[in-house]
């Protein structure tokens, strides 16, 4: 689905968790996990990437956005 269309579906029904990929055609990721959070900010979210560099810091940490880098390990 589109980013566009999580933003639309999340105003009918609020999701508890998203895992999200960062390259999006509309938005990336992390502006998705964002926009989401500010509207339940409960949310649990964790944003899947090829490159983690530049995104794992602080600031994610305390905005509870789990940055996981791929191939997607079932361990983790």
């Amino acid at each position: 689905t589109s980013a566009f269309a999580a933003l639309q579906a999340s105003r009918e029904s609020l999701p508890d968790f998203v895992l999200s990929d960062y390259r999006m055609k509309e938005m990336n990721g992390l502006v998705l996990l964002r926009k989401l959070k500010q509207i339940n900010p409960n949310l649990v979210a964790v944003l899947y990437t090829g490159n983690a560099e530049g995104l794992a810091d602080e600031s994610l940490e305390e905005e509870r956005i789990l940055v996981r880098t791929k191939p997607i390990s079932i361990e983790e």
